[in-house]
């Protein structure tokens, strides 16, 4: 497969939301739209494409796990990292943007973080992720069969489905701004903060007096009903090839033929 991908996926809960906004600026919404990409909240380790999933909203875009890539595609599959993108993504590297106010105001709300003044977000060694249609049907044979059954059943309970096909991955440092005055030693700051990382989509990643660093999170996505759509009609027309050469060996046997491959359920 064309291109590699960071091997380092820790798997993680798909946690609260983060609105980055630069005043005066365009917002990290916005920032995403101009790449061609919905912004993803919350950001997550998780939507890799070939991941399977059903929408809760689409703008920003929130969504339902269904497969992983892993179960999706199978353990070997690599999506192409995009080299035309990488002199664009230079734009949205290193730059430093508040954090939403709604955000900001839970946090304060809570009393270990209500010395909290403002934090900071900034994104580091963003990167493009691609698949294409020819990988997804050179991929779907190896797809978990757990999975493709999960993927039926939402679509009969009337899911809407659809598959994610691009996506910017970057790591992340957001830096905490205490209030003047405050009495907090360092390991009560770092306490505080461990509790907040995961609201901010950061469950395994580095937790300082002053900062929460995470690695490999995503922050946009481009989802693809037509490739879900490819990859269910591929692994049925497999399915159906698989049933055809049964029954015609069980013919050339002598056996007798007991359904065609028309009746054969799959």
């Amino acid at each position: 497969m064309i291109g590699a991908m960071d091997k380092r996926w820790p798997k993680v809960a798909l946690l609260s939301v983060l609105a980055v906004v630069i005043p005066g600026c365009p917002k990290l919404g916005e920032m995403m739209r101009h790449f061609g990409y919905t912004e993803l909240k919350p950001p997550s380790q998780l939507m890799k494409p070939g991941t399977m999933v059903w929408v809760e909203k689409t703008n920003p875009f929130r969504a339902g796990l269904i497969c992983t890539q892993d179960m999706s595609l199978g353990k070997d599959f690599q999506p192409i990292n995009s080299p035309t993108s990488n002199s664009t993504l230079k734009r949205a590297e290193n730059v430093k943007v508040e954090i939403g106010a709604d955000l900001l105001n839970l946090v304060q709300g809570k009393a270990e973080m209500s010395s909290v003044h403002s934090i900071q977000v900034e994104l580091h060694n963003p990167v493009m992720y691609e698949l294409t249609d020819m990988d997804v049907i050179n991929s779907i044979s190896k797809r978990d069969p757990i999975c493709a059954q999960a993927v039926s059943a939402r679509l009969r309970a009337g899911f809407p489905v659809t598959m994610i096909a691009k996506a910017l991955m970057a790591d992340v440092v957001y830096s905490v701004v205490w209030k003047q005055g405050v009495e907090m030693d360092a390991k009560a700051r770092i306490e505080a903060l461990s509790g907040l990382a995961p609201h901010l989509g950061v469950s395994q990643g580095t937790v300082r007096e002053n900062s929460i660093s995470g690695r490999s999170l995503f922050w946009g996505v481009q989802d693809d009903v037509y490739l879900s759509k490819l990859a269910l009609n591929q692994a049925v027309s497999k399915s159906r090839f698989a049933l055809d050469e049964k029954a015609a060996m069980l013919n050339r046997d002598g056996l007798p033929r007991r359904a065609s491959a028309t009746s054969l359920s799959v």
